[in-house]
């Protein structure tokens, strides 16, 4: 007897004992019971796992405004030598669709009193219509860069709520990094941290925590000036791929298999 003819004279025999009349109300009972368990235990596994889909596809489109798609970071040390120069080369490879600096400090976002320790990002020009993150700007503008003799960034919706900076709001945000490089005056504390005033230009929002509770998008200039790194160094490369590229389409990295 072929499978398909056994499962269906299973089924046959399985329906015909469910609606045939019993002499027993028991046997009712527990057929009642088991096609009513069957259901609920069906029907939960369904609303779980669509709900689980749904979750998984929120973080992939929240985390994806943030993140790239591959990161590159240095081996040894805390920033790449020639990070300009390198992200250049990688952009210009036909499945790579761009590859831009990123340089990443803590520091101390400042507005009159109230303050936060924060992760200062320093990104270049573009990363932002890049990433995708100019389309989670919940207030202001989505800009970042120098403009009319003003540093604007933009904050997250957990910096904004600490510190009260807002769009167009005075005073401005000021950050302070401690000094990377040179000696500190014990008689003059002030003197151990490198500064700059910001423009708050715009308040984003991921729904995603670790985004959302300390981070400042600022210059990337800006950034290595404070940190005294020169005009090429950054702590990691984001790289995006070309729509449509995936590993099925023989995109592989390092690491990922193959020859490194």
């Amino acid at each position: 007897m072929s499978a398909r003819h056994s499962h269906s004279l299973a089924a046959k025999i399985a329906l015909r004992y469910l609606f045939s009349p019993k002499s027993h109300g028991a046997v009712n009972v527990i057929s009642a019971v088991s096609v009513a368990g069957i259901a609920v235990a069906t029907a939960a596994i369904v609303i779980v796992l669509s709900v689980f889909n749904g979750f998984a596809d929120l973080a992939v489109s929240k985390l994806s405004k943030v993140d790239a798609h591959l990161t590159l970071v240095p081996a040894h040390g805390k920033v790449i030598p020639r990070a300009d120069s390198l992200a250049a080369v990688i952009s210009s490879i036909p499945e790579v669709a761009a590859a831009m600096p990123v340089l990443d400090e803590k520091g101390l976002a400042m507005v009159d009193e109230n303050q936060i320790v924060a992760t200062l990002r320093g990104i270049p020009e573009g990363y932002l219509a890049t990433s995708g993150l100019d389309g989670v700007v919940i207030d202001g503008v989505d800009y970042v860069g120098d403009t009319l003799g003003l540093r604007c960034a933009i904050v997250s919706v957990g910096v904004a709520l600490s510190t009260g900076a807002r769009p167009g709001s005075s005073p401005s945000l000021r950050v302070f990094i401690p000094r990377r490089l040179g000696r500190v005056n014990p008689s003059s504390p002030w003197t151990a941290f490198r500064s700059d005033t910001l423009f708050t230009a715009g308040v984003y929002q991921t729904e995603q925590a670790e985004f959302d509770a300390d981070m400042l998008m600022m210059p990337l200039p800006a950034l290595r000036r404070m940190l005294d790194y020169n005009a090429s160094e950054a702590s990691s490369i984001g790289i995006w791929a070309a729509p449509g590229i995936s590993r099925a389409r023989g995109l592989w990295w390092p690491g990922e298999g193959g020859d490194d």
